[in-house]
C-alpha cells in the first residue's frame, strides 16, 4: 500500500473523471450485461465466503429478481464482503468528499432507496415473500467508487479489489444471493430526474427496464401509473384530489402540477400584488432591446395570491403564479413562506425564492 498525503494536479483531475464514470454507469450506461463478468464475479464472492458455487440466474428488473427469489423458495445468505483498505490524511477527506459524498448521494440516497422502497410495496402487496437485497451489487455499492481512485492512483493494488469493481462494472444492479442461488438483473433501460438527481418525469416513467417493469415519478415521489397520468393531464380538479388517498408528498406533488389558473380559481385565491421589475426593464431599454437582449423580460410578470382557509385548514398560504422563463405561455405556481408572502410584495417574494434581496434580482440579468 503506497501512502500519499498530497494530490498531484492530475490525481485531482481524477478525481472528477472517476465521480462521472461511477454516475454514468449505475444511471445513464444503459442495460446492457457483461454476463460471464457477472458470473465471474459472483462465484469469486461466494469463493472468498467458503460457500458453495451458486447457481446464477439472471433477470431483467428488481421485481422480477423477488419473483424469481419466491419461486426458488430459499434462504438468503451473506455471501459478499466489504472490501475495504486503509487510507490516511487529507486524501481520505478529499477524495471521499467530492466521490463518494455525490455518487452516494446521486444513485443510492436519490434514486436506488425509491426503487427498493416500490419493489418492497409490491411484493408485500402480492403476499409474497420480501427476500433480503444483497449489498455485493451496483445499486449499493457505487460507493466504492473512491476505492476504484485510490485503485488508479496507486494507494493499494489490493487483487480482491479489482476483482470486485470488475464485478460491479458486469452491469449487476439489483441481486438476491441464497444458499445455493444468486438471483440477479440488469441494470435499467432509462432513468429520468430533475435537477435534484430524484426521479421524476412528466412525459414517460422515470425508470424502466427490459422486461417492462416501469415506475412512475414526479419529483422524488412515486405514483401508480393511472393516478400519475391524471396528475399529468392536469385535468385533475381540487375536489377530486380530496377524495383521493394519497400520502401527504404525494398531494403536495400534485397540488404543484394543477394546472395555474384551475388551481388559483378553485382555491378562492385573490391576487395582492404584482411584480415591477419586468415593466421597469421595458420602460428603460423598450421592447425592441428587451426582445433581442432579455427575451425573458417580455414574460408575464409574478404575481402574488393570497388563499384564505387553504385546503379547509383554516390557514392562510401565499403562492406566485409565474411564466416560464423560456416557454412562452407557460405557467407554474410556486409557494412560499406566509411570513414573506404577508409583505404583499411580489417582487420581494420572488427574490426571496431566488435567495436573492430584492436589490439584487433586480439586477440579475436572467432572473
Amino acid at each position: 500500500m503506497k501512502k500519499i498525503e498530497k494530490l498531484t494536479p492530475e490525481q485531482e483531475a481524477l478525481i472528477v473523471v472517476t465521480r462521472e464514470k461511477w454516475i454514468h454507469n449505475s444511471l445513464l450506461a444503459g442495460d446492457d450485461l457483461d454476463i460471464e463478468a457477472a458470473r465471474t464475479g459472483i462465484e469469486w464472492l461466494y469463493e472468498i465466503t467458503k460457500l458453495e458455487k451458486p447457481r446464477v440466474i439472471f433477470v431483467d428488473s428488481p421485481l422480477a429478481v423477488q419473483y424469481a427469489a419466491n419461486i426458488i423458495r430459499v434462504e438468503t445468505s451473506e455471501a459478499g464482503k466489504n472490501l475495504s483498505g486503509q487510507v490516511s490524511g487529507q486524501v481520505w477527506d478529499q477524495v471521499s468528499g467530492q466521490v463518494w459524498d455525490q455518487v452516494w448521494g446521486q444513485v443510492s440516497g436519490q434514486v436506488w432507496d425509491q426503487v427498493w422502497g416500490q419493489v418492497s410495496g409490491q411484493v408485500k402487496k402480492q403476499k409474497l415473500k420480501m427476500f433480503s437485497w444483497t449489498w455485493e451489487a451496483m445499486a449499493w455499492r457505487s460507493d466504492f467508487s473512491f476505492y476504484d481512485f485510490f485503485y488508479q492512483i496507486g494507494v493499494t493494488q489490493h487483487e480482491g479489489l479489482k476483482k470486485y469493481l470488475d464485478y460491479l462494472n458486469s452491469g449487476v444492479f439489483f441481486g438476491v444471493f441464497t444458499e445455493g442461488y444468486a438471483i440477479v438483473c440488469r441494470r435499467p433501460q432509462a432513468v429520468r430526474r430533475d435537477v435534484n438527481h430524484a426521479l421524476d418525469s412528466d412525459q414517460l416513467p422515470a425508470i424502466e427496464w427490459r422486461d417492462g417493469y416501469k415506475l412512475w415519478f414526479l419529483h422524488g415521489v412515486a405514483f401508480e401509473e393511472p393516478v400519475w397520468n391524471k396528475i399529468i393531464s392536469q385535468e385533475l380538479t381540487l375536489p377530486e384530489l380530496a377524495k383521493m388517498e394519497l400520502g401527504a408528498d404525494q398531494r403536495a406533488v400534485a397540488i404543484q402540477m394543477l394546472r395555474p389558473d384551475r388551481l388559483l380559481e378553485q382555491m378562492n385565491a385573490k391576487l395582492i400584488a404584482t411584480g415591477k421589475k419586468y415593466s421597469k426593464l421595458l420602460e428603460e431599454f423598450g421592447e425592441d432591446y428587451c426582445a433581442a437582449n432579455f427575451p425573458w423580460s417580455l414574460n408575464r410578470p409574478t404575481e402574488l395570491y393570497e388563499v384564505p382557509n387553504f385546503m379547509d385548514t383554516g390557514e392562510t398560504e401565499y403562492c406566485m403564479k409565474m411564466e416560464h422563463p423560456s416557454i412562452k405561455d407557460k405557467f407554474y405556481i410556486e409557494w412560499i413562506e406566509p411570513e414573506i408572502g404577508k409583505k404583499k410584495d411580489a417582487d420581494l417574494c420572488q427574490a426571496h425564492a431566488f435567495g436573492m434581496t430584492v436589490e439584487q434580482y433586480f439586477m440579475a440579468s436572467e432572473a
